[in-house]
């Protein structure tokens, strides 16, 4: 959206970007969208409600690297629906609504069209990491990559052990991945996203930051970008109702057409922004499609921020 991309100034390449979320809300989503939005051509307009010329796209190759999900029954329904904006219900059950079965049909040739390329690698190593994105960066000129997400794992865990020398602590493997992945966005010039699992102080921390990544406050370390992505808290949820019955925004709710705020970005470390840290965007993460649609900016205390610049993209 535009009020993030104005603030972080994007994906960029050469860096890497962190954010953390709970379990099941949206990790995989957020990244499948942000690839649809810079290899995709083409891409279903809301507003307009049609495809149209994708203004975000760049005729490079993009890398989606994950360790859980089916690639068939569960990936590539989730690449479709972003593109076309169907539900991926419907396109798991095969019941579309009036115009959606031909949206599919398009999205399904955009995405040939894409140089989007997906790996599943369910078993990794530092070794399999940086072999795998050195070699689409280089034989499929993938200039950006989502890792999708960090954690340890069995293998890596054995891996980082036996290349220490020593039994090494689920923190220092979280924060070897991290920075493994961050020394690849500078080396290769890769625009680099993942993600991690949160931990129970978030729903105990009033201002989000490294405290609430599960594992390893170290992860955020190596980040350019570092963020949290979550529900509303209560206190939120009460902030949230005053906005939408005050006369100055109750308009702008309106116009989103009874869409609720239902995340909040809390961008907690940004290394080269030009406005202050700890801002939060509030937004409506559609899950079922990977539409993300922003409401307004606050500061840390919740207070309305206005952006000294809103780029449009």
């Amino acid at each position: 959206g535009n009020y993030v991309q104005t603030i972080t100034r994007g994906l960029i390449k050469g860096q890497l970007s962190i954010f953390s979320l709970p379990s099941g809300s949206g990790k995989s989503t957020i990244g499948i969208s942000v690839l649809c939005n810079i290899a995709c051509p083409r891409i279903w307009n809301y507003e307009l409600n049609k495809y149209t010329t994708n203004p975000n796209y760049e005729d490079v190759g993009v890398l989606y690297v994950q360790y859980e999900m089916s690639l068939k029954y569960e990936c590539t329904p989730k690449f479709i629906s972003t593109i076309s904006g169907v539900p991926t219900n419907h396109i798991l059950n095969g019941k579309y609504e009036d115009g959606e079965s031909e949206r599919v049909d398009e999205a399904i040739k955009i995405l040939d069209e894409s140089k989007i390329y997906v790996v599943s690698m369910p078993n990794f190593t530092t070794t399999s990491i940086e072999t795998c994105l050195r070699d689409y960066n280089i034989n499929y000129n993938c200039q950006y990559f989502v890792w999708d997400y960090i954690s340890e794992q069995a293998s890596i865990n054995s891996d980082i052990a036996k290349k220490n020398g020593t039994q090494t602590r689920s923190d220092q493997v979280l924060a070897t991945i991290s920075s493994l992945l961050k020394d690849i966005c500078v080396s290769t010039g890769m625009g680099g996203l993942s993600f991690t699992q949160t931990n129970a102080n978030l729903g105990t921390q009033e201002y989000m930051d490294a405290g609430v990544v599960a594992g390893s406050r170290a992860v955020q370390n190596k980040a350019d970008i570092a963020g949290v992505i979550k529900p509303l808290s209560q206190k939120e949820e009460k902030i949230l109702e005053g906005y939408m019955s005050s006369p100055k925004y109750r308009d702008k709710f309106q116009a989103f057409g009874g869409i609720k705020c239902n995340r909040v970005i809390h961008l907690y470390k940004i290394r080269f922004g030009s406005e202050e840290q700890g801002l939060k965007v509030w937004i409506n993460l559609n899950l079922s499609n990977g539409k993300i649609t922003e409401f307004f900016v606050t500061n840390r205390d919740n207070e309305p921020y206005k952006l000294s610049e809103v780029v449009k993209y």
